[in-house]
């Protein structure tokens, strides 16, 4: 959960001289025994000692006796003197004491107070609040063709299979939109146990349509039907959920009007919808269902009302007929007698009620929270929004009229004039004409603000290609462009939605642009994820969309690290946003899964260390759905599936750095896969800030002086002796650029030469030149294929941990000698290590797919030899299961291609093994830069040659 990317160095000048970086890659959320299942908490965290100095908390590895503990990480002398500390640690004795959780578990998971007491306030101290899972699917209405309908079929299938991840007490909606939205309507089924297992049911509402465009902005969606008519609780309602989805259909190609293309109003959408839930959901909330029971208490309550005031009625209508006073009376008091016994009737239904409540909902009689927290809006886009606000195309301005923008600076400096035109000033006053010239320099400054927008446009739409799928009704694509201020109404749209509480998961699918950096902001501002899929006929869309539901999600997350005073905390990689207004070490996250990871650069500083080694804390402080409590030992949840409430819990991790003294021991201890992990986020921040070019040459550069360091690891550390005069200095270290004298490393020049022939720093190419793709080699243009492949990875590798990370830029190749036996976890990618190995059975894992190939002539085995394995790999065997397992654990689950070479088309197998280059006309081409050879295309083998060129360069000019 913590991965350091080599081990702690002794001194500053150290680390400068290794060319390693030192970080640290966690992932707090990770379950220790690998399961997705949350840990419980082993104790309150206000009852955990804490240190004096640097505020950490007491861990494994501090030093702790009856008087007092050390503190790991700064050393500080701390003792039991608080009565809590007195309590848990003094009081145990030495026996209990070794056995507490904060002292043996390196991983620790602690309870916080939902809301803290506050005495001034006067609010109590909450734990704990009922809340329920919800998720609400806003689905593209706008597929086309036959491909169309086998999307929107696949989307089908994925809101089942969401319904069916949800437990009996969550809540679920559909609403789809295209030029118009439609909410989805359901009422609770008539028999909910029959139904939900039947699955028949009667025939839903109508769905509501409604105009979302800029005309009706003021329009909400609550006035057409209440939240609680659409996100329906799925124990009451699954039946006639399932019967909304099926009835779900693509609108017609003339509903935007107009003809041509599809309209699609997302960013209206949008708003409405947030508008809507923000209004509607403590309403919806507090309604628990909708459902049979509900609407009988309900039923009841308005015949008690009805009752009640026939029975008044009567009286007022008696009362005039009284003659007398005495009968006046016994009227008046038989009414009062009636009406209070009619009002304890009724505070005897409603606390029987109330009581019932408390019986299902076995919570303990805890409050309802306000609201959806941790709602989950699912996103299915079958194309890029064109239509409205958040619309990520728009049309071509005009082009820029340079007497146009000098007639109205003109005009704006003649406009300005005016302000002195009641003043008795000589006109020859310079602040006169400075007046003017600033107003005329203003307009000029937006022209030209608008001009080289215009080109960043032109020049996104170039990358993007043809833009006629994009093109609402009545627009051609040639009249189109790139919006790119579409990106900033996505990520004030995201904004809102986290502050909503509202986690949106983007699910595109489309083979052509669709505009993702764009609308990634969506996903990344709310804690949510993005996943791209070419086309829904083979992408297991259901499952991926079954794994987002069932993975628990923490949201309102505070990260506080803490490290020994020898080492410095410095930049942040992942979705973390630093404090401000607090110290270093702070950071926020919308939310975090425990599949998420995060990368923190450390530097060594001057300062003398302890002698032990040098310490790291990580506290996580997050909210978090949790299935409630049973209400007595032993017995079941009523409810089917249980309730859920709101919980706050911490999650600590503590870890200690091994120490080296030499660059050897660095290069030995180094962590591959972390030190990947950190360069990639490294060099994404260099791409966004200085280009790929800028980029590339950065990660060149360090290859390049990892390389000489690990050659001749004193050169950088100790000055050489001056050569008397006619002494020939001795030739310089022999640079081994694959890194093989150390096995820690040798991986990494494979993941530099894929990180730089994959799509991530690849410049963009005008996807509508076919001679700039008769340019590329094959397999170029396969990692290449979808124009939004670059930033699809970008979304990924923000996120991944290090193990993950290494598999999209770098795939996996394996052999196995049969399906229950692995000759070798990895190989390079070239096409000699097949035949080299001449092994049976090869796996290649690139995230996106798992490929099984069975070698030529596998099929038919060897006359006299062994008999082949059998294919397919049978369900029992080990390489069945470890495809299984990784399809489980991976967010995006990779589609798997069972291949026989010579049988099936194994094109794309071969095409992925990128480092055979384009020399020997095998595989693809991967393209290395320009600084390295003059020629366009090279091999991994002739990468590695300029590499040791250029390093030995760098040691011979040292000298």
């Amino acid at each position: 959960m913590l991965q350091f990317t080599c081990p702690c160095p002794t001194s500053a000048e150290l680390q400068t001289a290794c060319g390693l970086p030192l970080g640290l890659v966690a992932q707090p959320l990770a379950s220790v025994d690998g399961s997705a299942r949350v840990a419980p908490a082993s104790c309150w965290a206000a009852d955990l000692a804490r240190c004096a100095r640097c505020q950490a908390y007491i861990n494994p590895l501090c030093e702790v006796d009856d008087r007092g503990w050390g503190c790991a990480l700064c050393g500080c002398a701390n003792d039991f003197s608080s009565a809590a500390s007195m309590r848990r640690y003094y009081a145990a004795g030495s026996q209990r004491r070794s056995a507490l959780p904060e002292l043996t578990q390196a991983a620790l998971d602690a309870a916080c107070p939902l809301v803290a007491a506050d005495p001034d306030e006067g609010t109590d101290e909450v734990e704990a609040v009922e809340a329920a899972p919800a998720v609400l699917a806003l689905v593209d209405a706008c597929w086309e063709g036959e491909e169309g309908e086998g999307g929107l079929e696949a989307v089908r299938s994925a809101l089942a299979a969401a319904l069916e991840a949800l437990p009996a007490c969550g809540r679920f909606g559909l609403v789809s939109f295209g030029s118009k939205v439609t909410l989805h309507l359901v009422t609770a089924d008539s028999n909910s146990d029959t139904a939900a297992t039947s699955g028949a049911a009667e025939a839903p509402p109508p769905p509501v349509q409604l105009a979302v465009g800029t005309e009706a902005e003021g329009a909400d969606l609550s006035s057409a039907a209440p939240l609680g008519s659409v996100l329906a609780p799925v124990g009451t309602c699954k039946a006639a959920l399932l019967a909304a989805i099926d009835g779900l259909q693509a609108e017609g190609p003339g509903a935007g009007g107009g003809g041509g293309g599809r309209q699609r109003a997302l960013g209206d959408t949008l708003r409405a919808v947030l508008r809507w839930i923000a209004t509607g959901a403590a309403a919806a909330a507090a309604d628990d269902g909708g459902g049979a029971d509900a609407a009988h208490r309900q039923h009841q309550r308005q015949q008690q009302q009805r009752q009640q005031k026939e029975k008044e009625q009567k009286v007022a209508q008696q009362a005039p007929q009284q003659q007398h006073a005495t009968a006046a009376g016994d009227a008046g008091a038989e009414a009062a007698a009636s009406r209070q016994a009619n009002a304890a009737a009724e505070e005897e239904d409603e606390e029987a009620l109330r009581a019932k409540e408390r019986q299902r909902l076995g919570t303990g009689g805890l409050q309802r929270a306000q609201g959806f927290p941790g709602l989950r809006l699912l996103l299915f886009l079958s194309g890029p929004p064109n239509s409205g606000q958040g619309a990520v195309v728009a049309l071509r301005p005009p082009p820029p009229d340079p007497a146009a923008v000098d007639r109205e600076a003109a005009a704006a400096a003649e406009e300005a004039q005016k302000d002195f035109g009641g003043m008795m000033l000589d006109p020859a006053y310079p602040e006169l004409s400075a007046w003017g010239d600033a107003a005329a320099a203003s307009v000029q400054r937006r022209a030209a603000a608008a001009a080289a927008a215009a080109v960043a446009a032109e020049s996104a739409a170039t990358a993007a290609g043809d833009l006629s799928h994009a093109a609402p009704p009545g627009v051609a694509g040639g009249e189109l462009t790139v919006n790119p201020a579409a990106r900033e109404f996505y990520a004030e749209a995201g904004a809102a939605a986290a502050a909503l509480g509202i986690i949106v998961d983007v699910f595109a699918a489309c083979p052509r642009w669709i505009g993702l950096d764009l609308l990634a902001p969506l996903a990344t501002a709310s804690g949510g994820g993005v996943l791209l899929y070419s086309s829904l006929d083979t992408a297991p869309l259901p499952q991926d969309v079954y794994k987002c539901v069932t993975q628990p999600r923490a949201f309102a997350c505070l990260l506080r690290l803490r490290a020994s005073p020898e080492l410095d905390i410095g930049g942040h990689y992942g979705r973390l946003t630093a404090d401000r207004r607090a110290e270093p070490g702070l950071y926020r996250a919308v939310a975090c899964t425990p599949g998420d990871a995060f990368a923190f650069e450390l530097d060594r500083n001057e300062r003398q260390d302890s002698g032990a080694p040098p310490a790291v804390q990580l506290v996580l402080q997050y909210s978090m759905l949790l299935p409630a409590a049973a209400a007595a030992a032993g017995q079941e949840q009523a409810g089917g599936g249980g309730r859920y409430v709101l919980r706050r819990r911490m999650r600590i991790l503590t870890a200690a750095l091994p120490l080296a003294d030499t660059p050897q021991q660095l290069y030995a201890g180094c962590d591959a896969e972390a030190t990947a992990c950190l360069v990639v986020h490294k060099v994404m921040e260099g791409a966004a800030s200085a280009g790929t070019s800028g980029a590339r040459q950065m990660l060149l550069d360090w290859l390049v002086l990892l390389a000489a360091r690990v050659a001749d690891p004193e050169a950088a550390l100790y000055e050489r002796p001056r050569l008397r005069k006619g002494e020939v200095p001795p030739p310089p270290a022999k640079v081994d650029a694959s890194l093989s004298q150390y096995e820690a490393l040798q991986q990494l020049p494979h993941f530099v030469y894929s990180l730089l022939c994959g799509p991530l720093l690849q410049p963009a190419q005008p996807a509508a030149l076919p001679a700039a793709a008769a340019a590329l080699g094959q397999q170029q243009q396969r990692r290449q294929a979808h124009p939004e492949a670059a930033a699809a990875m970008r979304l990924l590798l923000a996120v991944l941990p290090p193990d993950e990370a290494a598999v999209v830029v770098c795939p996996q190749l394996s052999s196995w000698s049969s399906p229950d036996s692995v000759a070798l976890w990895r190989h390079s990618l070239s096409a000699a290590a097949l035949a080299v190995e001449q092994q049976p059975i090869w796996v290649l894992d690139t995230f996106t797919h798992l490929i099984c190939l069975y070698a030529a002539g596998t099929a038919s085995g060897v006359v006299g030899g062994a008999p082949p394995p059998p294919f397919p790999p049978p369900a029992a065997s080990l390489l069945r299961r470890t495809l299984a397992g990784i399809r489980q654990v991976r967010r995006s689950t990779p589609e798997l291609l069972l291949l026989r070479q010579g049988l099936d088309d194994s094109s794309l197998f071969f095409d992925s093994l990128l480092e055979d280059g384009g020399a020997d006309g095998g595989g693809g081409s991967g393209q290395v830069p320009t600084q390295l050879q003059g020629q366009p295309q090279h091999s991994f083998v002739s990468f590695l040659e300029a590499v040791e060129q250029q390093a030995q360069a760098v040691l011979l000019a040292e000298q």
